[in-house]
Formats: structure tokens, C-alpha cells, sequence
């Protein structure tokens, strides 16, 4: 992705709250800033499809989820198709 340097004015009272939020979850400002224009800029995307955090307990399903696949705990779409008669072939 090619980039263009641009400057951006910040009041300093927001600043103690971006460097909060880059202990969470960024490794920079730049990054911080580019997610947040991100999302303010699909806002009319998410009033068709809402874009939420996931919750704890469907963080910790698809952490078991992906246990379970490594595992070879899965059953593949075919097979249930046609264990259910649902099988087009």
C-alpha cells in the first residue's frame, strides 16, 4: 500500500487518551489514527451490517473451535450433507 505523509492538528488534551489507547491494542499513533478513520469512514457500511466487538463468550467458542479443528474434531460439509440426506451426489 503506497502512503502520503500528511499532518493532523490534535487538541493536547486528547493526547494522554491516544497514548492510553495505544497501550491496548496498536504499536504506533499511525496505526491507531488509520483504524480510526477506517471506521469512521465505513459508518454507512455499519448501519447496513453492524460491526461489533466480539463478546467473551464467542471469543472463548471460536478458541475452542479452533482446538477442536486442530484436533481433527470436525466433521466435513459433505459428510454431513449426506449423513442427513441433504447429499446432492
Amino acid at each position: 500500500m503506497n502512503s502520503k505523509m500528511i499532518s493532523v492538528s490534535i487538541p493536547k488534551e486528547m493526547l494522554p487518551e491516544i497514548e492510553k489507547a495505544l497501550g491496548h491494542a496498536y504499536r504506533n499513533r499511525s496505526e491507531l489514527i488509520r483504524e480510526a478513520l477506517r471506521r469512521y469512514l465505513s459508518r454507512d457500511l455499519e448501519r447496513v451490517i453492524p460491526i461489533d466487538e466480539a463478546k467473551p463468550d464467542e471469543i472463548d467458542a471460536i478458541k475452542r473451535g479452533r482446538g477442536e479443528f486442530a484436533r481433527g474434531e470436525y466433521v466435513r460439509l459433505e459428510d454431513l450433507q449426506r449423513e442427513l440426506g441433504l447429499s446432492t451426489k
